[in-house]
């Protein structure tokens, strides 16, 4: 209904005989709406989890189709549609599962997930095992994991994933968020960049990510490890371009102070 919203107007007009004005406002202030729930959903499942964020979801949802399925007056149509269907359909949406390189920041893979489930989890770090090569180095100067609480993460089958790829894995302090603060921030850094509008299909928010990946990864300075981007860090050019800066930056002073001499000779001359 929501993506089709423009076909059912006049439908709604000839069977309610309800103003094409007052159809077009529910639509207007339920994505208002949704982009309200979106952020609410985000913080949300950062705080009690995404499963339980998606029980609303679905619980939100079914009650939206069936009480729109009963709609007779003006009123039931702004409060149903407006008020629960908007916020199972704001609601309802994924998780963005990220795989960081702890000392360059490099988003290593990341995967949109529809919960953070073991399986979902076991998916993203696997891919990231694969892109860095993991199972050929040897086990004991193998990578370790530092992930958050979350029941995935304490999962049996996660914990028998782990051990046969050889990573050791590390919790963060209960309640401190600041343990595994470098991923936090890449999370506030991302949904500051992606949430400014609401995404209709998962595609979209998809290739957002995608972009906002590629833009983070390649492109964006980093303050927190000396202004280079997380890919000079992975790869180690960050030292030749520091050093590169840092020459650059003496070449700069010195011509300074010789153009400032010249300028005072020339003027003492005078």
């Amino acid at each position: 209904m929501r993506n089709a919203f423009g076909g059912l107007i006049y439908p709604l007009v000839e069977q309610y005989q309800w103003s094409v004005g007052a159809i077009s406002l529910a639509y207007s202030l339920e994505f208002l709406a949704a982009v309200g729930v979106f952020l609410a959903a985000g913080a949300a499942a950062d705080r009690i989890g995404a499963r339980k964020v998606l029980l609303v979801t679905v619980v939100a949802f079914a009650s939206g189709l069936i009480l729109t399925g009963t709609i007779t007056q003006l009123w039931q149509f702004y409060l149903y549609y407006f008020g629960v269907l908007a916020g199972g359909l704001g609601i309802m949406g994924s998780v963005v599962v990220p795989v960081m390189d702890d000392f360059s920041r490099l988003i290593l893979d990341w995967e949109l997930k529809s919960d953070m489930a073991a399986w979902s989890l076991i998916d993203v770090v696997q891919k990231a095992v694969d892109a860095t090569g993991m199972t050929d180095v040897p086990v004991e100067d193998r990578i370790v994991l530092l992930s958050d609480n979350g029941p995935g993460y304490l999962s049996r089958q996660f914990g028998e994933y782990l051990r046969l790829v050889g990573i050791r894995h590390i919790l963060a302090s209960p309640f401190h968020s600041q343990t595994n603060g470098k991923v936090e921030r890449y999370h506030r850094t991302m949904k500051g960049g992606i949430n400014l509008l609401p995404y209709e299909m998962p595609g979209d928010l998809e290739e957002a990510i995608r972009a906002f990946v590629e833009y983070y990864n390649y492109r964006r300075y980093h303050e927190g490890i000396g202004n280079v981007t997380p890919h000079d860090v992975y790869t180690g050019r960050h030292h030749e371009i520091l050093q590169r800066r840092k020459e650059a930056k003496t070449k700069t002073l010195q011509a300074r102070r010789s153009y400032n001499s010249t300028i005072r000779e020339q003027g003492s001359g005078h």
